[in-house]
């Protein structure tokens, strides 16, 4: 029986833009493309995982958590 799970990945990029990046990564093709919270976004890889692309200003407090 599987004990843990790996929910998603998140990379964090210095000079992230989440407009811009949202409109390239849908411009590239990829897939479900969403916002997670000001900060960051969310998307499915190729392999059907849920990766996250952020800013250095995203954090628990900056998404509400």
């Amino acid at each position: 029986k599987v004990q843990a799970v790996v929910d998603h990945i998140g990379y964090t990029v210095a000079d992230f833009d989440r407009e811009k990046a949202k409109a390239e990564l849908k411009s590239l093709g990829v897939e479900n493309v969403r916002d997670g919270g000001l900060y960051s976004l969310h998307m499915t890889d190729a392999f059907g995982y849920d990766v996250q692309i952020s800013g250095i200003a995203n954090n628990a407090l900056s998404d509400g958590a």
